[in-house]
């Protein structure tokens, strides 16, 4: 969420929750917010100074994001020899 209002949230928290116990995972699926603040004594200045740090960052999370969207691009996750682990010849 870039913009909105804390009330906004509360559809997409319950979407998650439902999605977590339909999926029969235990617990609450807690969730947290976090909300940057960076401040200066004129508002061009307090959106100009930071922009670069958080346009990298979003990119590296878009990026991220795209690599678990595919599935052959995933890290794997598991011991290795287990079902789960990748195989040796295996490129994320």
């Amino acid at each position: 969420m870039r913009q909105g209002s804390l009330e906004e949230l509360e559809p997409n928290i319950a979407a998650y929750r439902k999605g977590l116990e339909g999926a029969g995972h235990p617990g609450d699926g807690k969730v947290f917010l976090r909300a940057p603040v960076y401040g200066r004594r004129h508002d061009q200045a307090a959106r100009d100074e930071p922009e670069d740090s958080i346009m990298y960052f979003l990119s590296l999370s878009r990026r991220a994001a795209g690599r678990f969207g595919d599935p052959r691009r995933r890290p794997a996750i598991g011991i290795a020899g287990s079902p789960r682990a990748p195989a040796a010849d295996h490129q994320l």
